[in-house]
């Protein structure tokens, strides 16, 4: 009806009209999900993880047909950007979206409708806001800009978002906050003009957070994440009385001391990002366990000593990053039945797990759900621990490990469906090569920074027959690459990034029929050179990529 309609008139319709066909022809459940990107600055890439679960927390989304909440999300994503009103980002692990953004062409029409149908509010400056506040109903603001907190006036606001500082840009405030703060811990005297400023700023940052506290009760989300906030004391006195909250983000933000432990009266809560500045550990009080609607939680990378945590209450949670067994109990993992994602910061050793040393450790994970594991730690790891983990994540697509285990997994012990895996840091001794090859369905691979110590990497025949995608980055010690014939048949994007010793590309790269992008980054000029004089350059040369060779 749509296509007939415009080319019946298409003589005679304006652009911006055709677009506000294209609007007018979404489905019923797609125009919210349109309009509400309509809050993202000009150029924003959008996380759809955080774009689902500020959907999630809106009531946008409803899962009638039993399907995932997140697999719901990605059609309604995957249907605008078919018909070209969102873009998506490229390159993203397992195939899967991770960004995506408006076109300008767009966003004016996003703009226009929100504005049109009192959807959102992005104001401009605080002169227009009175007119703005007694005018609308808008339920929703975004501030893109500074403008003072206190403006915000007659509204019965359920979303505040924040994109930019809660304070002025002011010639007495222009150092950096970062370095400012440092010094606070430091208890420099020599600095005591700069810590004035400091606490003129913490002082400023309570008396805002008591007006949003205090005034704005029908909030169902608050994103803090752009506000650039530093305090001390204790942390969100009075944000229990936000009882309506469904999504808080405190991401980026900078604490000194902890939280207030009324943060536990947010019953309500399904997403809580706790992701804040890891350079000051944080105390979080023992409440997190009274939140049992949470879906999505984020810890702080680094918490105070004091924190330990109780999360077995927590069944619906789906999302959880930064556990580890200092502040929390490893045990409660079995609880989570519905955890799809689990990040490990700290990983857990026997006497966390409390096993002794000659019995079989216990059933870690009980979530036959878990898709994507990750483990981060930077000291040496419980490798039979470790390998039992993995074996026992039997559903786990996704993997990745920054830590050094020194030897390698055989492949029977890795999942059968992992499509991705990324190992950063592993300072693996033997080539892993010929067993990450054995892996049937793997489509993404990414060997990072010391992630193999050895010199030399050989992809057998017939190995890696999904292969998609291969990063190669910082592998600093690896001279020698041997591609046998038939080995990653589907190959089609190849990154090389700063692999210093590395000679020459593998000859075996040329039998290679389906690649489209080699990218060569931050290489020696002298391996560029041999690239370029090689007799088989000219097979290769329409895909390759150079940047930065130096």
């Amino acid at each position: 009806m749509l296509l007939n309609h415009v080319k019946s008139n298409l003589s005679s319709i304006s652009l911006p009209a055709i677009l506000a066909l294209a609007y007018d022809d979404l489905p019923y459940h797609l125009k919210p999900c349109f309009l509400y990107l309509s809050q993202f600055p000009e150029g924003y890439m959008i996380s759809i993880g955080k774009l689902i679960q500020l959907w999630v927390a809106e009531g946008i989304l409803s899962n009638d047909k039993g399907e995932s909440i997140e697999d719901i999300a990605e059609s309604y994503i995957i249907e605008l950007a078919k018909r070209c009103m969102v873009q998506v980002g490229e390159g993203e692990v397992n195939m899967k979206f991770k960004t995506c953004y408006l076109h300008d062409v767009y966003r004016d029409l996003c703009l226009s409708k929100a504005s049109q149908e009192e959807f959102a509010l992005i104001p401009e400056n605080p002169f227009s806001l009175p007119y703005m506040m007694v005018s609308r109903r808008v339920r929703r603001v975004a501030m893109h800009e500074y403008i003072p907190i206190q403006s915000l006036r007659n509204l019965k606001l359920t979303s505040l978002l924040f994109f930019n500082k809660l304070y002025p840009e002011e010639p007495s405030i222009s150092i950096s906050l970062q370095e400012t703060a440092e010094i606070y811990l430091r208890e420099d005297k020599r600095w005591i003009s700069r810590l004035w400023i400091l606490f003129k700023l913490m002082w400023r940052f309570r008396r805002i957070l008591n007006y949003l506290f205090n005034n704005f009760k029908l909030l169902r989300i608050l994103d803090l994440e752009g506000a650039e906030i530093y305090m001390e004391g204790e942390f969100l006195r009075d944000i229990g009385k936000l009882i309506r909250l469904r999504y808080l983000s405190l991401k980026g933000t900078t604490c000194f001391s902890k939280i207030s432990r009324s943060i536990g009266n947010l019953k309500r809560l399904q997403t809580l990002d706790l992701r804040m500045n890891e350079e000051f550990p944080v105390q979080i009080p023992n409440v997190i366990c009274k939140m049992e609607m949470l879906m999505y939680l984020y810890l702080p990378m680094v918490c105070d000593s004091k924190t330990k945590l109780r999360l077995n209450t927590l069944r619906n949670l789906r999302t959880l990053e930064n556990f580890n067994s200092k502040n929390c109990y490893v045990e409660d993992l079995g609880c989570m039945t519905n955890l799809m994602e689990l990040g490990i910061t700290r990983f857990f050793c026997r006497d966390d797990c409390e096993v002794n040393s000659g019995s079989n450790p216990p059933v870690i994970i009980a979530s036959e759900h878990l898709r994507s594991l990750s483990v981060s730690r930077p000291e040496n790891i419980d490798f039979n621990l470790l390998a039992y983990l993995i074996l026992t994540c039997v559903h786990v697509s996704e993997l990745s490990l920054t830590c050094s285990i020194g030897e390698f997994l055989p492949a029977c012990q890795f999942p059968y469906q992992i499509t991705f895996m990324s190992l950063s840091e592993t300072e693996l001794r033997t080539d892993p090569m010929p067993t990450l090859g054995k892996l049937p369905n793997l489509k993404i691979l990414e060997l990072q920074k010391a992630a193999f110590i050895g010199e030399e990497f050989h992809c057998s025949t017939e190995g890696f027959p999904e292969l998609y995608s291969l990063k190669l980055s910082s592998i600093s010690t690896v001279k020698h690459w041997i591609v046998d014939k038939s080995s990653m048949p589907k190959l089609r994007h190849l990154d090389i990034i700063d692999c210093k010793s590395l000679e020459m590309l593998p000859v075996g790269l040329m039998f290679i029929t389906t690649l489209e992008e080699l990218k060569i980054e931050l290489m020696p000029k002298a391996f560029k050179d041999r690239l370029c004089e090689g007799d088989q350059f000219n097979k290769i040369k329409h895909v390759v990529i150079f940047q930065n060779c130096y």
